[in-house]
């Protein structure tokens, strides 16, 4: 009769180190991302909150009025989902841009975008992005939520932007009113709550994936499209 194998447990040793490799390596990871100055992904490079340039601002202007404190990984997951699509014949929109990541991702290849954030403290960080991938998205604070949204876009982007119940009638709103113009939505999400909430509020018909991406960091998020 043949033992079974026993599983071998991960410790420490005197060092302090793991000694499994996996934990290793899942270490190593952890610690890499942690502190990593940027991030790169499709000929974009992407500055992390310890980038010295993002640390100096952080000094400078130490208040962001709502979220927009960091580059949230939905975005890197909406890169890489569409990194095949040419986006330069666009007019785009890009809700709540924060640090504006997208939004220069979006230049980067020759499309007309302009971000919307009504926390204008994340403009210092939006102009820093557009010098570092050397592009010239447009800025403008506007709550995105009020009835004065422009509505000749193409299509409209919202990354991690359904944290809040309160935010779910809003988002239906919105929805509803950009797609009444034949436009198009898309709205990616880590998983939240008042997004799975919101999408209920939803009868028209939709579509709705969830995305995992190894490189520049493992992450995830859904990715829900509203319209053509």
């Amino acid at each position: 009769m043949v033992k079974a194998k026993r599983r071998s447990k991960s410790t420490v040793n005197k060092a302090g180190n793991y000694t499994k490799p996996t934990m290793r390596k899942r270490l190593f990871n952890r610690i890499r991302l942690a502190v990593a100055t940027s991030l790169k992904i499709h000929n974009i490079e992407i500055p992390t909150s310890q980038h010295p340039e993002v640390r100096k601002l952080k000094r400078k202007n130490n208040v962001h009025t709502m979220h927009g404190n960091k580059v949230w990984n939905s975005s890197i997951v909406f890169m890489d989902a569409f990194k095949d699509v040419d986006f330069s014949k666009y007019k785009i929109a890009d809700l709540g841009c924060g640090w504006g990541p997208l939004s220069c991702y979006f230049a980067k290849q020759g499309a007309e975008v302009t971000g919307f954030d009504n926390d204008i403290s994340v403009k210092p960080y939006f102009d820093l992005l557009c010098k570092i991938t050397e592009t010239k998205p447009k800025f403008q604070q506007h709550d995105i939520f009020k009835d004065d949204l422009p509505l000749d876009y193409d299509f409209y982007v919202a990354c991690d932007m359904c944290f809040w119940n309160k935010h779910i009638d809003l988002w239906h709103d919105v929805i509803y009113r950009i797609l009444d113009n034949n436009k198009s939505v898309f709205i990616v999400d880590p998983g939240r709550q008042s997004f799975w909430k919101m999408l209920n509020t939803i009868k028209t018909t939709y579509h709705l994936e969830r995305r995992f991406i190894e490189e520049p960091k493992k992450t995830d998020a859904y990715i829900a499209i509203f319209g053509n």
